[in-house]
């Protein structure tokens, strides 16, 4: 009971950290480019804010919205990534002569072998952020050109600079993350399968 509670809210930290990371991304570039809308609704924000009667609503919907931005941040950036992963499974498994996919040894761990897929689900939950990261650094990229091209300063080639070696660190670190991903799987259905046997050999004797 309580270890179901505890992955609900950890899931639901992680859609809103993901929503704000989004969110955000989209200010940012949006008000590079229409400072003067953006501005607008911001003020309008503040004065529904100001008013004590609305403050509670607007808390609620703020946090519902976060949580389905972060919802559907999470699904364009898996999409986005999916076919590195997808490539990085098929040259393990052919790597290692596994005869079982990883979807299908994922669910074997996860009946299993439950104490191996806690790494399983730490990696997957990591992932999960670092893709949401990688696909706001897409995001903001435009912004930061945009301010590079309207007025060149060394501060504007300095995050130029910054925002294209950190979205490639970033992008090494999704394709190890997938990596590690794998290799978590892996462990977990090999200690799946060696539990298997163990309990069949239990069972055989008289």
């Amino acid at each position: 009971m309580l270890d179901s509670l505890g992955r609900f809210i950890t899931s639901v930290i992680e859609f809103i950290i993901a929503g704000v990371l989004f969110t955000s991304a989209v200010l940012i570039t949006v008000h590079s480019f229409f400072p003067h809308n953006i501005d607008q609704a911001f003020n309008l924000i503040n004065r529904a804010a100001k008013a004590g009667s609305a403050l509670s609503s607007l808390l609620i919907f703020t946090t519902a919205y976060i949580y389905a931005v972060g919802l559907f941040a999470e699904n364009v950036s898996r999409m986005a990534f999916e076919w590195r992963l997808d490539m990085i499974k098929e040259k393990r498994h052919e790597a290692h002569h596994q005869k079982t996919t990883y979807g299908n040894m994922r669910f074997v761990v996860m009946g299993r072998s439950p104490d191996m897929y806690v790494e399983v689900d730490s990696q997957l939950r990591r992932m999960r952020t670092e893709r949401v990261l990688g696909l706001c650094q897409v995001i903001v990229f435009p912004a930061i050109l945009h301010a590079l091209i309207e007025n060149v300063t060394p501060l504007t080639v300095f995050l130029t600079v910054l925002i294209v070696i950190t979205f490639c660190l970033t992008a090494l670190q999704i394709n190890e993350r997938f990596h590690r991903y794998c290799r978590a799987i892996e462990r977990g259905y090999i200690e799946a399968q060696r539990r298997t046997t163990l309990e069949a050999k239990r069972a055989s004797r008289p």
